[in-house]
């Protein structure tokens, strides 16, 4: 399995890496393929009782989202994406009943929430943020670097700390595998990772980065324990199984998407402040 992840991690990172130090329209292909991989993992996830009708409305609406965001402007953006979640909310509540009475019952659990729209609005927003910041030059860019950098350090620490030390289970119930050990471990590898990259860019503050940087380390961790909790739901190990020892690509960058939406709020309340940090 570490041979694995290992093996993958060196054929994904150098590409990544490349979108987003070249831009446009490198990084904007590479949203556009991680939506396209995501929907089709999270469509599978919410249950095959879901017809093919709403993934398309899925991919669809978010690939109309990303394009307006990358070429037009973000007015066009808020009313197609307001739009889709109008369109998968309908969708949802007409074939609930339909859904109550099939054969294959589901737990009472899954029918409190239109899971398609949820991920759609998850998935969605926080890849329209990375967007947005990309498009802010050299600042934008490198703040998208360190939420790469952060999501993949606390990942492995938290992989490497866990099973060398092991210890206290973080989360029993969402995630029997995860230590506190793991936990402390990644945090620690991500503020490690803002404290190297402040030092990179000297321009930047070595205590700002740092905080941040152990921050959205503790926030990549919540995003891995929210993924668990939704495949835990739907009784499944994996979203998917793209990637070889990470199972799929949402398993992979669970982490990011919550980081993204933590920053995508600071960007919102305080984009001056945050671009100054880079």
């Amino acid at each position: 399995m570490l041979i694995k992840r290992i093996i993958s991690a060196l054929v994904m990172i150098p590409p990544v890496l490349g979108a987003i130090f070249y831009g446009y329209p490198a990084f904007d292909i590479l949203i556009v393929f991680i939506f396209v991989v995501l929907t089709y993992e999270w469509s599978n996830l919410c249950n095959s009782n879901f017809r093919q009708f709403d993934t398309l409305i899925f991919f669809s609406g978010g690939g109309a989202v990303l394009i307006s965001v990358a070429f037009f402007n973000s007015i066009w953006a808020m009313h197609i994406f307001v739009s889709t979640c109008v369109l998968l909310l309908l969708i949802y509540f007409c074939s609930r009943k339909k859904q109550s009475s099939s054969d294959a019952p589901l737990s009472q659990e899954q029918f409190k929430l239109p899971w398609l729209v949820i991920g759609f609005c998850y998935i969605g927003i926080a890849l329209i943020t990375l967007l947005l910041l990309r498009s802010e030059n050299d600042a934008g860019r490198n703040i998208i670097l360190l939420l790469f950098l952060i999501a993949w350090a606390a990942d492995t620490g938290a992989y490497a700390f866990g099973r060398l030390i092991g210890g206290p289970r973080l989360a029993p119930v969402l995630s029997p595998n995860k230590t506190w050990a793991g936990f402390i471990g990644g945090v620690f590898c991500a503020g490690l990772v803002g404290a190297g990259f402040a030092l990179f860019i000297k321009d930047s503050g070595l205590m700002i980065l740092t905080i941040s940087a152990i921050v959205l380390g503790i926030i990549s961790q919540c995003g891995d324990l929210l993924e668990s909790r939704i495949k835990r739901l739907f009784q499944v190990k994996d979203a998917g199984s793209l990637i070889p020892g990470h199972g799929g690509l949402l398993d992979r960058v669970d982490s990011l998407l919550a980081m993204s939406w933590a920053i995508g709020l600071i960007y919102w309340m305080a984009r001056d402040e945050v671009l100054k940090w880079m």
